[in-house]
């Protein structure tokens, strides 16, 4: 589909989303630990001055793309040190506090006095004994002060009935998604319901999504700002919601939502995220092609 590396996707070694993406777009797929041995791939760049680079998750920016011995000028979309901000929740909740977003952000403190205050006024907490931990590693809830943990980061709990998925790509929303038990798998105690990850069950749907239109957009303003605060091209924005008991005609309304975390890599779980970001990517290298050839 393309000549030589006019696309490249760009991740850590163990990156299968980042496989798949590369697979379906038959684009290259480069490891984040390329550097030593780049000049090997020297000849590929021939007639190819400006390859779209995708930084899928990755927070080691590859300056060695940008070395003049290769004679092109690589167009990197998520750049690693904004990426990297992503990555660590704590950064990320620190830098979307400075923001216009910060009204819709998950309650946050790195101090201990003030989670205990939480639990006073009758809020379980989140102890996050990891900043970079996904699928619930390192995380315990506190429901008294004596479950409290030290942790770098605190957050309240937020009492969710569902949890969302919206990626966003050049401003746009591309995909949403709805965390839902797979048939047959996981169970509904404390534990699945407050960890909503796959190795309980959960997965991400897109059937019978329980938004209406208005709320959708709601979501997709503030998850927007996010992105575009944290100086990124793409991400995925997880949001947890709290929706109304159904109405006479089964509609559930927004009450509240709370952004708690970025995906700059996440799982393509399903071949409808995989083609959504294969179309923005595609959009996105034809538009950046042009502009280039006009410039």
């Amino acid at each position: 589909m393309f000549k030589h590396y006019d696309l490249i996707i760009y991740a850590a070694r163990n990156s299968s989303s980042a496989r798949r993406l590369a697979t379906n777009l038959g684009s290259r797929r480069w490891r984040d630990d390329l550097p030593t041995r780049y000049n090997r791939r020297r000849p590929y760049f021939r007639g190819n001055p400006s390859p779209l680079v995708i930084n899928w998750g990755s927070s080691i920016h590859p300056h060695w793309l940008e070395d003049s011995r290769l004679g092109i000028k690589p167009i990197v979309l998520n750049h690693g040190d904004n990426v990297k901000k992503a990555i660590n929740k704590l950064a990320f909740f620190q830098a979307i506090s400075k923001t216009d977003a910060r009204s819709h952000l998950l309650k946050w403190t790195t101090d201990l006095s003030v989670a205990k205050r939480w639990l006073g006024k009758g809020f379980r907490v989140v102890c996050r004994q990891s900043v970079t931990g996904s699928g619930g590693d390192g995380i315990h809830l506190a429901s008294i002060e004596t479950e409290l943990m030290e942790a770098p980061l605190y957050t309240r709990y937020f009492p969710k009935t569902h949890e969302f998925r919206v990626h966003i790509f050049d401003g746009k929303v591309i995909d949403l998604t709805q965390k839902k038990l797979r048939g047959g798998v996981g169970t509904r105690d404390m534990h699945d319901t407050f960890i909503r990850s796959l190795d309980n069950g959960w997965i991400h749907a897109h059937n019978e999504i329980n938004l209406t239109e208005p709320d959708r957009e709601q979501m997709a303003f503030a998850c927007g700002l996010c992105i575009s605060n944290l100086n990124l091209n793409f991400g995925a924005i997880d949001v947890l919601a709290k929706l109304a008991t159904p109405d006479l005609e089964g509609n559930r309304k927004l009450e509240k939502f709370v952004i708690c975390e970025v995906n700059t890599g996440p799982g393509l779980e399903n071949t409808q995220t995989i083609e959504a970001y294969s179309n923005a990517i595609l959009s996105a290298k034809e538009n950046l092609s042009g502009a280039i050839k006009h410039a």
